[in-house]
């Protein structure tokens, strides 16, 4: 079982590690040219969205409008992984706390999903305090 939670931790680490590399990359493209580099950077982030989430459709959210912000929103040393918690054989979530402006926490969840054998990342949630509740964010 370890193996298999090593396995979707990686997969998620993966994912925002790339996720962040297009973030840096198409921050510092837009300041010169944000109409000029918008299909590259729809294309790129498809390829991420193929490579490492699940299989459906994702009308709204950033591939829509391909944006990026600083600071980036994936960001490995800013956001941490804290506990998995096993719903099935074929389903985790992995909780994460991130501090990307110091004193300001945030608290994330991934579901992720084994799909032919392999992890992919079907959903993102943050908790509101104003609401009390997880509730969606897309990709």
């Amino acid at each position: 079982m370890n193996d298999i939670i090593e396995q979707a931790k990686s997969v998620l680490l993966s994912f925002m590690n790339e996720m962040n590399l297009w973030e840096v990359k198409y921050k510092k493209l837009y300041k010169e040219d944000d109409v000029k580099y918008m299909i590259p950077a729809r294309e790129d982030l498809r390829n991420i969205y193929l490579k490492w989430l699940t299989n459906k459709e994702r009308k709204t959210g950033r591939l829509a409008g391909p944006s990026v912000g600083y600071p980036p929103e994936y960001d490995t040393a800013t956001e941490v992984i804290d506990t998995v918690e096993k719903i099935s054989i074929n389903k985790l979530v992995i909780y994460t706390d991130s501090e990307q402006i110091k004193g300001f926490n945030e608290r994330f969840r991934y579901t992720l999903k084994r799909v032919n054998n392999e992890w992919r990342i079907g959903k993102k949630e943050t908790f509101s305090d104003f609401k009390e509740k997880w509730v969606n964010l897309v990709f």
